[in-house]
């Protein structure tokens, strides 16, 4: 009987973390993507783009120069 006590109570833990997690890690990883993600995404955007494209063109079209 105790048994089937714990097996009760350990599947509804389980049903509950099932039922329940999804309000609680769906929230936070919505906030860290628009937050975090976000901003690291641009950082990383016009570095990566930007930085070392206007570099190589600006190397380019001076070459003339030098």
């Amino acid at each position: 009987m105790n048994d089937k006590i714990k097996a009760y109570k350990s599947m509804m833990f389980w049903r509950n973390v099932c039922v329940y997690s999804p309000f609680i890690v769906m929230p936070t990883v919505f906030y860290f993507i628009q937050s975090g993600f976000a901003i690291m995404v641009i950082f990383i955007y016009f570095y990566l783009f930007l930085y070392h494209e206007c570099h190589f063109i600006s190397q380019k079209h001076l070459s003339f120069l030098w």
